[in-house]
């Protein structure tokens, strides 16, 4: 493999490997934007069935389940440049197969199911190698500008993406969707092949190790580390609050609110605009603040838009609230993220950011159930304070904790 002699004063933006990540990054988010909006609807569209696509919605999830557990060991003992090439090339051909039965008119739904569990894995094993590589290609002190440059990519993006998908397929067709997806992924794997990437400089041999002692040692280290395990916790329990809410938020603003169908887009367009602000001013703001006292204004910021949403009469102060709660989420992500790349050793990168990225996912489906229950019984607005009550515990315990004070 060959090695990248990194310059402590380069911009990052005159870091071609960077940029060809960066790039990379936008056309598969964009694609695969299009994908995730494309295939329930080709699903509706074959069977009319809504528990069809909650079925695809659950398949979804396992893979990156899966992922989680055994990705990470995996990513850790081969090359990462290697992986991200391998996942590509596995979403191409499952992608060139979906395409293909379709224009012949073959396909059927467990087929779909299938080969869509396999493509989800792929992704989930894609983007833990994603983002593993990072530190190989950038400097510690550019880590938090090359994250919040991702996250403001893709937050653009998430934007525009769905209302692209729609207009692909009402103008062109379901195939002409699929291929969005599938031009992007032949675009990062030609960029990828030009990444120049660093060594592990504490890179030990595992032959011999058997695959659940380097999995124990991932989940050793993120325990043992607390710079790591702090934040973990946080946004896991952050995440489990978050869930009670976003199952039922289209619900309560059409039904309580009485939001129509375009100001629910709006809701979600405005929330957007405040995740891309944040992103964008985080590197100025790390200029001045510790990462721990950003991550703690983060939860406040989180806290306060969570008040104002439980406090919400009308379609556009909800619009507002998830404007200012995205806008911490967000800040929350980046300096998360920031933070594991850089304690973690880089041999077990892969091992830390998959385990603690399964133990977050894993809240997601716990407080989407607790939320469908509770709303099927009680006022969807004791809801919104029980997820206020928990973020503001988590911001009264995290003041006091002394990682808000790590450089």
């Amino acid at each position: 493999m060959k090695t990248m002699q990194v310059e402590t004063k380069m911009t990052l933006w005159s870091n071609l490997s960077f940029l060809y990540l960066w790039i990379g990054n936008i056309f598969y988010n964009f694609g695969f934007q299009i994908y995730i909006i494309t295939l329930p609807l080709y699903i509706n569209m074959l069977t009319g069935s809504a528990l069809a696509m909650s079925m695809m919605r659950a398949i979804d999830i396992i893979p990156s389940i899966l992922a989680g557990i055994i990705g990470g060991v995996i990513i850790d003992r081969y090359s990462r440049k290697k992986m991200i090439i391998i996942m590509t090339s596995v979403q191409i051909l499952v992608l060139l197969m979906i395409i293909l039965l379709i224009y012949i008119q073959q396909i059927d739904v467990w087929l779909l199911y299938l080969l869509g569990f396999v493509l989800s894995f792929g992704g989930a094993m894609f983007w833990s190698s994603y983002t593993s590589i990072l530190p190989q290609i950038v400097t510690s002190e550019q880590l938090i500008d090359a994250n919040s440059r991702m996250m403001s990519s893709s937050t653009i993006i998430n934007m525009v993406a769905p209302g692209i998908a729609g207009l692909i397929i009402v103008s062109l067709s379901y195939i002409a969707s699929f291929s969005a997806f599938l031009i992007g992924l032949f675009i990062v794997l030609f960029l990828t092949l030009f990444l120049r990437v660093r060594d592990y400089n504490e890179h030990i041999n595992k032959k011999g190790k058997s695959f659940w002692k380097d999995f124990k040692e991932g989940i050793l280290i993120l325990y043992e580390e607390k710079n790591i395990f702090t934040p973990t916790i946080v946004i896991l329990t952050k995440n489990f609050a978050n869930s009670l809410i976003i199952g039922i938020i289209i619900f309560y603003a059409s039904n309580i609110l009485g939001a129509n169908e375009k100001q629910v887009g709006l809701i979600y367009s405005i929330a957007a605009i405040g995740g891309l602000i944040s992103s964008l001013l985080i590197p100025k703001i790390r200029k001045k603040l510790p990462r721990g006292k950003i991550f703690l204004y983060s939860i406040l910021i989180d806290l306060i838009g969570m008040l104002l949403v439980t406090l919400s009469v009308t379609w556009w102060m909800m619009a507002f609230s998830f404007f200012i709660r995205t806008a911490g989420v967000t800040m929350s992500n980046i300096v998360y993220s920031t933070i594991r790349q850089e304690v973690t050793p880089n041999h077990l990168l892969g091992r830390v950011a998959g385990t603690s990225s399964l133990l977050i996912k894993l809240t997601m489906p716990l407080g989407l159930l607790v939320s469908g229950i509770w709303a099927e019984f009680l006022p969807i607005r004791y809801l919104f304070i029980c997820s206020t009550l928990i973020i503001a515990i988590l911001y009264g315990v995290l003041r006091k904790h002394p990682f808000v004070r790590i450089i």
